[in-house]
């Protein structure tokens, strides 16, 4: 074994620059776009020069000696030295639980509600207990000996580890979904089962609070059992599970508090074998797709990040875009609660894989999640639009050729290049989205809402992936508990989505932040209906300002516009039979089609208001009463929406009356950053685009200057392509060179001074009709 210390010179860590977080090696900055070599060749990427790159080593072996194999990721890390000597590596790994532990320890093996052992791939799910702490220290030191064995071999060029246990590596648990799309309840082990009570007993001072907590008089702390699939289904109040009787969520919430607290030990774990030398993380924190598969929603998605944001140990979390709706023409929203993991200093190190039209046969044909890019033009669109939010946001990136072949296209390869070149002068100038609307969720509320999407997939999924981008204002999200951190910047409006099981110190805290400096807030269907105390409506009331009333009934939470000559119904058609452009006008919002005979998507209770001083705008359809109500409150206005989801054209409107620039109202997708700004056009034309100041613009990625201090501009755009550009102050140099490590990317790339040259501009021409 070789056993070089690691380098003196190389230091490797996360640092603010330019407002967000980003690696630096030796205390220079670099933007993180590592291409993913275990799908696609090094020569796919050879003209990026990205410097850091990311192998792939699932699951390594290790001995009955406890002895880590490291052959297969040094074979692929001494290939890649090969050919680029000064080569930095992110290490892409699963945590071991081999065959040979498994059988030495069977109440270590997760276990499921049903027999999975007549499935096809049955072996993919038996594996090792999370909760099981004879595992995870077993586990540790097997990690650490790897590493530690890696560290020293390679002499610290391995500068980051990203690592993911379960159903794809991102933490989520097998089991969630089969090959034939059932689920299985996990995990009936006596090691969770042990992880479970001891949880309750450091939550719950003794059984008398358990049985209170429960609603049952026949549970102890000592015989406490998992939730069965019964009762995971079960709830009280429609939507709602009550607090008082809380077997679910409480496992929901141990089983999540578990993944976080494995991510953190074995990133603690990565930074003890690297001498603190290394960037680690892991897939967590997925919070805005909960609710993507229906019945698995809590099966499938991992909710707590908090202690993880806060740990120095953690520095990336990863997850790709959501992928519904991220078709050429769509929006690429990232699944985590970004603008929270930018105020703690974390980075997004995103899973970039959105399909281009170069697949091997029979790919497009079986991939069930969007459309694929139809030719060469619209996979540079989807890219541009992908990177462009990554650089427009302050993210990092894994460039994953889901497929292999994917990207193996030479003008492909040209266009990841020229991003990677725009990525790196990003540095220079400063980075995050523009001030504009802040989006308010929970963890918790997750776990005491109904095992349905009827609520959180309109909610947290589909406004954000359909509405919230094409709106034309700035958003970003961030957990309530964020409210009052130092870093936390005052917005204009603040729209509360899911935050519906909330402590009376989180109201306070809330409340303490948002009913000041004329801010409106937007609160949805109840927040604060449930507290550790149960079910109560009136602390709605309390919090949001209006007086309220429940429905007992499961209808779909539609919202008729009917105050037209409101700010918020600003530019709306009076609704009438015709369909326009294949979409219903914008008369209304939430859930539900034209015409009520729509019954997925219902949900329940249904609240509405019953206040004399609020000012109707529009009515919940199915009670023909108010639902989406304003009332002017002392320094500040309350705005109450009955329904899970806004759309884009009264989001728009809410913001604009509240102070929010507007960029645009074409319905393209729009993401506005301080320095860059992205548009991905859903139809072919020209782009209007109002600047809050005035701004020298480029497109940066072809190289145009777009106009001279202006505060408006013109584009014209093709269907389904993207518009990248650059902010600039007038009458400064177009892109300053302020880092060392902002160079050419490869021969016949430019220079800064020289970025507006022929040389900079990919010949999209070349691109047409290619396949």
């Amino acid at each position: 074994m070789t056993t070089m210390k690691p380098s003196p010179t190389r230091s490797v860590k996360l640092a603010d620059c330019q407002g967000q977080p980003a690696l630096f090696v030796n205390g220079e900055p670099r933007f993180l776009a590592a291409p993913y070599l275990h799908k696609a060749p090094y020569e796919q990427f050879a003209e990026t020069a990205p410097g850091v790159w990311m192998l792939y080593d699932h699951a390594f072996d290790v001995s009955p000696e406890g002895e880590p194999d490291t052959s297969a990721i040094e074979k692929d890390m001494d290939a890649l030295l090969a050919r680029d000597p000064e080569a930095l590596v992110i290490a892409r790994s699963a945590p071991p639980d081999p065959q040979w532990w498994l059988d030495a320890h069977p109440d270590d093996v997760m276990q499921f509600d049903r027999d999975v052992s007549r499935l096809p791939d049955a072996g993919r799910y038996r594996t090792a207990s999370w909760g099981s702490d004879r595992w995870l220290e077993a586990m540790l030191g097997w990690y650490r000996a790897w590493c530690e064995q890696l560290h020293r071999r390679y002499d610290g060029r391995i500068i980051g580890h990203q690592f993911g246990m379960g159903a794809s590596h991102e933490n989520r648990p097998l089991g969630a979904c089969a090959a034939d799309g059932r689920w299985f309840c996990s995990d009936f082990s006596p090691a969770m089962r042990d992880c479970f009570r001891r949880w309750l007993r450091a939550t719950y001072p003794d059984d008398d609070a358990l049985r209170a907590a429960w609603g049952r008089s026949d549970v102890t702390l000592a015989t406490a059992g998992i939730p069965d699939r019964i009762e995971r289904l079960r709830s009280d109040w429609f939507t709602f599970r009550s607090p008082r009787r809380s077997q679910s969520a409480d496992y929901y919430r141990c089983f999540s508090e578990r993944i976080e607290h494995i991510v953190i030990r074995v990133c603690e774990t990565i930074k003890a074998a690297t001498g603190g030398n290394c960037l680690a993380g892991s897939h967590l924190g997925a919070l805005m797709d909960d609710g993507f598969h229906g019945y698995l929603y809590h099966q499938s998605t991992t909710s707590m990040t908090r202690r993880a944001m806060a740990h120095p140990a953690v520095d990336l979390f990863t997850s790709p875009p959501s992928y519904w709706n991220r078709d050429p023409g769509g929006d690429a929203t990232s699944m985590m609660v970004a603008g929270s993991l930018g105020l703690h200093g974390k980075l997004i190190f995103q899973d970039q894989d959105s399909r281009t039209a170069v697949l091997p046969p029979g790919y497009r044909e079986a991939f069930t999640l969007g459309n694929i890019a139809a030719d060469l033009d619209e996979s540079v669109g989807i890219l541009k639009r992908d990177a462009g939010m990554v650089i427009t946001r302050g993210y990092g990136l894994w460039w994953h050729p889901i497929v292999r072949g994917m990207y193996d296209h030479p003008d492909l390869a040209r266009c990841i290049a020229r991003l990677h070149h725009i990525g790196r002068q990003s540095l220079n100038h400063p980075r995050g989205v523009a001030e504009g609307v802040a989006m308010i969720v929970d963890e918790e509320s997750a776990f005491y809402q109904q095992c349905s999407n009827h609520l959180f997939y309109p909610m947290l999924y589909a406004q954000r992936q359909q509405d919230w981008g094409r709106g034309g204002v700035p958003w970003n999200v961030y957990l309530h508990n964020d409210l009052d951190h130092p870093r936390m910047p005052d917005h204009r409006v603040y729209y509360f989505l899911n935050t519906f099981y909330l402590t009376d110190d989180e109201i306070r805290r809330i409340e303490a932040k948002v009913k000041r400096n004329g801010a409106t807030v937007i609160w949805s269907i109840a927040p604060g209906i449930q507290s550790p105390a149960g079910i109560d409506l009136a602390r709605v009331e309390r919090l949001t300002g209006f007086r309220l009333c429940a429905a007992e009934i499961e209808a779909l939470p539609r919202i008729t516009l009917t105050a037209l000559d409101h700010p918020y119904a600003r530019d709306v058609r009076p609704l009438g039979d015709a369909y326009e452009g294949g979409k219903a006008p914008p008369g209304f919002f939430g859930v539900g089609p034209m015409g009520n005979d729509e019954h997925e998507g219902a949900i329940g209770p249904l609240i509405y208001v019953d206040d004399p001083e609020a000012v109707t705008v529009g009515e919940l359809d199915p009670l023909q009463a108010p639902g989406f109500c304003v009332k002017p409150m002392d320094g500040w206005t309350s705005v109450f929406v009955a329904a899970p989801r806004l759309n884009a054209h009264v989001l728009r409107n809410i913001a604009r009356a509240a102070g929010v620039h507007v960029y645009a109202e074409d319905g393209d997708v729009i993401l506005p950053g301080k320095s860059y700004l992205t548009l991905h056009a859903r139809t072919a034309g020209e782009k209007h685009v109002r600047l809050p100041e005035a701004r020298d613009v480029y497109e940066c990625y072809d190289g145009r200057l777009i106009g001279n201090d202006v505060t408006e501009f013109r584009d014209t755009l093709a269907r389904h392509a993207t518009g990248f550009y650059f902010l600039g102050k007038p009458g400064a140099p177009a892109w300053p060179l302020t880092s060392s490590y902002a160079q050419p990317v490869a021969d016949g790339e430019p220079s800064i001074p020289d970025f507006l040259s022929s040389k900079s501009i990919i010949n999209l021409k070349n691109l047409k009709g290619r396949t």
